[in-house]
């Protein structure tokens, strides 16, 4: 995030009904602008979609928005709330409680979102471990729950897969 950046933490009322809100988030790295100016709200319970040409910006967006992207790397400006709390100069400690618990990223190349030396299982049930703080047994039953909820036929079989 910005180098110096002092953002106090802001919080919304609890009726609010954006998750999300981005207001003139500009981002940029060394000797290039990846954003300029954008901003946008994601209700609850909705779908949306950010749309634009490969090198638009968009990953390295959401990444920003997760805490992937830190100074010097990028330079970040605007404000970014995460249900009210402002993550523009949020520590590393408090980006790693939300990260993967309450905020997370799905990347766009499904070839390389899976590691191919691990077990599917392995890599379902670590999040659930590290964030839900869930045993091995009561990860691997929520892994089955989640694979039959998107419809992986033998659910159970697949988390011995690689």
């Amino acid at each position: 995030m910005q180098a110096g950046s002092k953002k106090s933490s802001q919080t919304l009322p609890a009726e609010s009904v954006h998750v999300v809100e981005l207001a003139n988030i500009s981002k940029s790295f060394p000797g290039v602008i990846a954003n300029r100016d954008i901003s946008l709200q994601v209700a609850r319970a909705t779908i949306h979609a950010i749309v634009g040409e490969n090198g638009a910006g968009k990953s390295t967006l959401a990444m920003a928005l997760i805490g992937l992207l830190m100074a010097p790397e990028v330079e970040l400006s605007g404000s970014m709330l995460y249900q009210g709390q402002e993550l523009i100069g949020l520590s590393d400690k408090r980006f790693a409680q939300l990260r993967g618990k309450k905020i997370g990223l799905i990347f766009q190349d499904a070839t390389t979102s899976l590691d191919p030396c691990f077990t599917i299982g392995q890599q379902i049930t670590e999040p659930l471990r590290r964030h839900l703080g869930l045993n091995r047994a009561e990860a691997l039953e929520r892994a089955v729950e989640l694979l039959d909820s998107v419809g992986i036929p033998d659910a159970r079989a697949r988390l011995s897969a690689y």
